[in-house]
């Protein structure tokens, strides 16, 4: 429902089934921006997120974060990721895409 959301919104959505395939995915194709959870499998999103920023092309590639309110999986400080916390509405994400988006064209 969220990449379908996202969608009539005007996004391009590219779905993952876990950081792993992701990060192969980011390697082979330029995208805006990385919406992922901080529980993925196989590789958490922090896990992610470490990964990217030791290739210069994803260095900066901003990374939405959807993390748990409960067990506060907060991450280390990167100026290019965006918390938002778990359950969310779709327009809460949608503002924040918007706003990250909106930043990035400044840079």
């Amino acid at each position: 429902m969220l990449d379908l959301t996202l969608q009539f919104d005007g996004y391009a959505v590219v779905r993952a089934p876990n950081g792993v395939s992701g990060l192969r995915m980011l390697m082979m194709h330029p995208f805006d921006v990385v919406i992922c959870d901080a529980s993925m499998p196989v590789v958490s999103g922090w896990q992610l997120v470490g990964a990217m920023r030791d290739h210069p092309r994803l260095i900066s590639l901003p990374v939405i974060m959807a993390i748990d309110p409960i067990t506060a999986e907060l991450g280390p400080s990167d100026p290019d990721v965006f918390e938002i916390v778990r359950p969310f509405q779709v327009g809460d994400l949608c503002e924040l895409i918007h706003r990250v988006m909106k930043g990035r064209r400044r840079r």
